[in-house]
């Protein structure tokens, strides 16, 4: 019974996450819409910027989450 509950948490907090997480995306894509569509060339270069800081950012979480994934199978071993 306590198990069931638990992984119920679980689900609503992973809904949860992702509804946080659609609504941030939703605000990027329309301030990076707002940026892109004003000519002022300061828009251009902080839309830049904002895109590169999240690839990056996106692409040290992978490197990380895999790291993590390789060193937890290891310690099972």
């Amino acid at each position: 019974m306590f198990q069931g509950t638990k992984q119920f948490s679980h689900a609503q907090r992973g809904i949860t996450t992702a509804r946080i997480w659609g609504i941030l995306s939703y605000l990027k894509e329309g301030a990076s819409f707002l940026l892109f569509k004003t000519p002022h060339p300061f828009s251009i270069h902080i839309r830049a910027a904002t895109q590169s800081y999240f690839f990056i950012t996106s692409l040290i979480y992978s490197f990380a989450n895999t790291m993590f994934f390789y060193l937890r199978e290891l310690n099972e071993m």
